[in-house]
């Protein structure tokens, strides 16, 4: 008797309403481009910036959760999207197994037949859990979550013998030996 079997099973998650902490930070983090002197908030659209270059070239938009002149509420959806964070986590799995196995009889002894079973079977396992750059760095929420994978591989066989030793005796119908063992790497 042979068989094998592949099983895969994947699961994708996407998830939202997370807050991008560093992005959050850089829009918290804006300069005021009003130089006249006069102290006023700036009025126009563009004078308050992100203070960091990289950000703002990346599309950092400034964020004031004080001062709706600056940024008015509700948020435009600019500001919005650079905050969001956009999660992701795919788990997979997989198992393949190859199994061999013999049944029979040896030879019949003078209680009955002696019979064994003989086996071997191989079989891997792996899985993995991939999250998405802010997760893996807890930028995103404040927990770490690494993205991690494995596999192992199992080998095995095993035996096994009947032997009838007394058959329909006084007080006894029938007397075996059953032995059996077991190898796994």
């Amino acid at each position: 008797e042979f068989a094998t079997t592949f099983g895969r099973t994947q699961q994708n998650q996407v998830g939202g309403g997370q807050v991008n902490v560093s992005n959050l930070r850089r829009s918290l983090e804006a300069i005021d481009l009003n130089t006249d002197g006069d102290n006023n908030p700036a009025t126009t659209p563009g004078d308050v910036v992100c203070a960091d270059a990289v950000a703002t070239a990346q599309g950092c938009v400034a964020i004031d959760f004080f001062g709706p002149v600056r940024t008015p509420l509700p948020w435009t959806q600019q500001q919005v999207n650079w905050i969001l964070a956009p999660v992701f986590r795919n788990l997979e799995q997989t198992q393949h197994v190859v199994t061999g196995s013999a049944t029979g009889v040896l030879f019949e002894n003078w209680a009955g037949d002696v019979e064994a079973a003989v086996g071997a079977e191989y079989r891997r396992e792996a899985g993995s859990d991939t999250t998405d750059a802010l997760t893996r760095t807890g930028q995103n929420g404040g927990n770490i979550a690494p993205s991690t994978s494995g596999a192992f591989d199992v080998w095995e066989a095993f035996a096994e013998v009947e032997v009838p030793l007394f058959r329909d005796l006084p007080l006894m119908e029938e007397f075996n030996v059953h032995a059996a063992g077991r190898w796994s790497e």
